[in-house]
């Protein structure tokens, strides 16, 4: 996506994140993932409590994805075959329709549209209207964010949304394809190792927007972004200061 007729702009270069960064994932997550441990418990006859449910889904999860190749993006059925593995007193399996009809609504609940985070508009214009180059840099799907982006009236801040496993090198790539190697690149997010670690080791300006999930993962690991802020519009004090 991007904008056509627009000539390349080198002040600064912006690359954000999307998920929980511009908007709030984490909200359509939650809904999600405690309506999945509801119907697990359902398909085995179990009242499910809704004491620490997101908890325990969450538990689960990031218990996966720390052993899993594919880390987060690991196959939802098999976090549906962990909470039917431990549920109620005399737990037993899930057969293949169950749990392809529970990832199913899974699936669909995660395609709620999320609100936009706050100052997300006001940022990304301040932005556009200061002779920055903004890239949507996402590790999901390239077309959703597209399509995130234009809902929320938020594609004529942006020059393109890109998608891509994040690495150093993939900061690197974005620096060398819009001709900025010597010029301010800023990278904003809410992963501490996704998007401030391997944009610092990319050389760029590194900004954290505290999300409310934070992998377990990262959990006391010690935060060297160079900025952090609570609102993203608070990306231009940071842009000034370049």
């Amino acid at each position: 996506m991007i904008r056509r007729g627009v000539r390349p702009r080198h002040r600064v270069l912006v690359v954000t994140d999307a998920d929980n960064t511009l908007w709030d994932t984490d909200r359509v997550y939650a809904r999600a993932q405690v309506g999945l441990l509801t119907r697990v418990a359902g398909a085995l006859g179990i009242k499910p409590s809704s004491k620490d449910s997101l908890r325990l889904v969450r538990e689960a999860d990031q218990a996966i994805a720390a052993s899993h190749p594919q880390h987060l993006r690991y196959p939802p059925a098999l976090l549906v075959e962990a909470l039917a593995g431990f549920m109620g007193p005399r737990p037993r399996r899930l057969d293949s329709g169950e749990v392809k009809a529970i990832v199913a609504r899974f699936i669909r609940d995660l395609q709620a549209t999320p609100r936009l985070r706050k100052g997300a508009t006001a940022g990304l214009r301040w932005l556009s209207g200061h002779d920055c180059t903004v890239i949507v840099a996402t590790e999901g799907d390239r077309r959703r964010c597209a399509r995130l982006l234009r809902h929320h009236g938020l594609a004529r801040f942006v020059d393109s949304c890109v998608s891509g496993t994040k690495s150093p090198a993939f900061f690197r790539t974005l620096r060398r394809l819009h001709e900025c190697r010597a010029l301010p690149c800023v990278a904003v997010g809410d992963q501490i190792d996704r998007d401030v670690e391997f944009a610092a080791r990319a050389g760029y300006t590194t900004v954290h927007l505290p999300g409310r999930f934070r992998p377990r993962w990262v959990r006391g690991r010690p935060l060297r972004a160079d900025y952090v802020i609570e609102s993203f519009d608070e990306i231009a004090a940071v842009v000034r200061r370049l």
